[in-house]
């Protein structure tokens, strides 16, 4: 072990004894009608002792754990002092840093001079082997995780403060599709992370099928109906034109044919052939369109066909829905 690194271990096993002994005055301080220790604080004085032993046996892992959990059962400024020592022999600097920002503290005052003065120089190195990430979320709520643990939720209090190396960001929202970024970060790193979760466009309202199926059966029913007396018109103004046809050639087969009949017969015939076109056409494109109508989904957009008779005109209107 380095220099410091004995150092550090002779000062968390002194302190380790002081904690010790603060947490079981609790039970022995004043008379004899003292109360007995709770019970958590009876759990919280079992791991630190645990604890000490693992840190004397350089068994730091199971150390740090349970420092981690005497510290969780009963809070006390001193423990933070021995868990930033087992970070530091584990190489955790990120996880030391905090543990020693805290220690000074919340210990204030409390803490010795000297203590305060080696804490402040490790605090000076290991700032400059940690970096730092600044994760942004548009959302609320998130879940935000780092290498897997939990950081909390969106948006995140503080920076996040990491050991140089990969790691791995998740973020997660219900209802929206889970982001996961990962990335290299150096010792003195400031690295800015954001994350985007759009949701989904809501879809539009949909009729139901039944309502819509109604409504085009009853157009249907319109269109065809137009169709077919818009081919009966222009069937009856054909036959119209073919007799006034026939009329004329009778008038002009004949010795001395009557002017005024034949030009009667004659200009009926050109009146009724335009109708005819023009009403055929129309029979056309109104069965063109009731054909697509018939065969489109029922979901597709709805056409209304409208029809208008004048005194010389006809006027097919499709009213698109």
């Amino acid at each position: 072990m380095r220099p410091e690194g004995r150092r550090c271990a002779r000062l968390a096993v002194v302190l380790a004894v002081g904690a010790t002994t603060c947490w079981t005055s609790l039970a022995v301080a004043g008379d004899d009608a003292a109360p007995a220790p709770s019970e958590t604080a009876s759990q919280a004085s079992a791991r630190f002792k645990r604890g000490v032993e693992f840190f004397r046996d350089n068994d730091y892992e199971p150390a740090l754990s349970e420092f981690r959990r005497a510290y969780a059962l009963q809070p006390s400024y001193r423990v933070l002092y021995n868990i930033g020592q087992c970070a530091l022999a584990l190489h955790d600097y990120a996880s030391a840093l905090t543990a020693f920002e805290e220690y000074l503290r919340d210990g204030s005052g409390d803490v010795p001079d000297d203590r305060r003065a080696l804490v402040e120089l490790d605090l000076t190195r290991l700032r400059d082997r940690v970096g730092t990430l600044l994760v942004s979320v548009d959302e609320p709520g998130a879940d935000v995780l780092l290498d897997e643990a939990p950081l909390g939720r969106s948006p995140l209090a503080t920076p996040v403060r990491v050991n140089p190396g990969r790691h791995r960001i998740a973020v997660g929202l219900a209802g929206l599709a889970p982001q996961v970024r990962a990335l290299d970060v150096a010792a003195r790193d400031r690295v800015a992370v954001a994350f985007v979760l759009r949701r989904p466009p809501t879809p539009p309202p949909r009729a139901p099928v039944a309502v819509v199926a109604e409504h085009k059966s009853r157009n249907l029913w319109v269109a065809w109906a137009s169709t077919g007396v818009l081919a009966a018109g222009a069937v009856t103004a054909g036959v119209v034109a073919f007799n006034a046809r026939d009329a004329a050639k009778r008038d002009i087969s004949v010795v001395n044919p009557d002017q005024n009949a034949l030009q009667s017969h004659r200009a009926t015939m050109r009146t009724s052939s335009v109708v005819a076109d023009i009403v055929g056409a129309a029979a056309i494109l109104a069965g063109a369109t009731t054909l697509y109508i018939t065969l489109r989904p029922v979901e597709s957009p709805r056409a209304q066909p409208s029809v208008a008779f004048g005194p010389r005109s006809i006027q097919l209107t499709w009213i698109i829905e």
